[in-house]
Parts: C-alpha cells; structure tokens; sequence
C-alpha cells in the first residue's frame, strides 16, 4: 500500500464471509487508500464455484484436489469472477502488482488471468504455490512458463523449491 499511495488502487476478493468482513474492517479503517472489496472467489469461471471452508482458519479452498487428512471441510456455493472479467468490467488497465494465495487453486485463477497476461497488463505476479505432501508443483511451474513468465523464490531469488516441512513457498514472477 505504502508504494502504490493513495493514487494507488486495490482490488481485495475474498469467498469466506468471515474473512470478508475483517478485510472490510481493514480497508475502512484506511480510508486514505483506495481499497475496493468482493466477496467472491477469483477463479477460472464467472458465476459460482464450491468454496470447501475448513475448520482451520486460512485453509478454505475452490481446489477439491486441495482437501488435506484431518481437516473438515464444509461446501458452500459462492461468487465467482475470473480477473479478464473484473478487468473489462472495472477498467482494469495495467496490474503493477497481482497477489496470488488461494490454497491450490492458482492454476484457477491463472487460467481466469489469461488475457490480463497474454497483453502484457500484469507487471509483477506474488503468487504462493503450494506443495501437496511437501512435493513440487511442475505442472504449476510449467504453466507460469508458458505464460512467458519467469519465476523466482519470494525469499532467496532462485529456483523456487519447498523448504523443510513447508507445504507452500512464495513466487515472484515477472514477463520475461
């Protein structure tokens, strides 16, 4: 926030209503920043999705190949929008920054991103990746290379790896 300003503007989506509501609390109690809420999931498709919501906070997910042993997971059907569609509907021009956590979904949204980044409209990609079983996701990385995007490790700046135990490690990605 502090980079883009007040001239800035965010894009906040979040399914769970919950979290929604604390992420509305957050940008109305900054109100020198332009924050715009949606209580959807970003995703592939516009309309609804399944949110499966976990009993652990932070874990709720659109990805059903996501479900992890020893986590309840409860569906509910939520908003969906992909980002080309929210884009063209709110004159999205050029992304500086695009956040990506979405517990296993990022295929998803990429997938929903695609004009955005077929155009050149998105500068920088933070993206968590996350590593069923602590394994690797080369699908996910063959994806974001094929989208002519070249990705780093958030913090070391090489090849993205898991660390340790960590099922999920962060990517910055940029046009090549």
């Amino acid at each position: 926030a502090d980079v883009a300003g007040p001239a800035g503007s965010f894009f906040a989506f979040e399914p769970h209503a919950g979290h929604f509501a604390r992420l509305k609390f957050f940008a109305e109690a900054n109100p020198g920043y332009r924050i715009s809420c949606h209580e959807a999931a970003v995703s592939d498709r516009d309309g609804t999705v399944t949110l499966l919501e976990s009993d652990r906070p932070g874990w709720h997910t659109i990805d059903s190949s996501r479900k992890v042993d020893g986590v309840n997971y409860r569906p509910r059907e939520v908003s969906s929008v992909t980002l080309d569609t929210f884009a063209h509907d709110h004159d999205v021009g050029v992304v500086d920054v695009l956040k990506v956590d979405v517990e296993g979904a990022e295929a998803r949204v990429l997938d929903g991103a695609r004009r955005l980044f077929t155009e050149g409209r998105v500068r920088v990609l933070i993206i968590e990746l996350w590593h069923p079983g602590g394994g690797m996701t080369p699908p996910l990385l063959r994806k974001l290379d094929e989208m002519g995007l070249e990705t780093q490790d958030a913090t070391t700046g090489g090849p993205v790896t898991p660390s340790g135990s960590s099922q999920t490690s962060n990517a910055v990605c940029r046009p090549k």
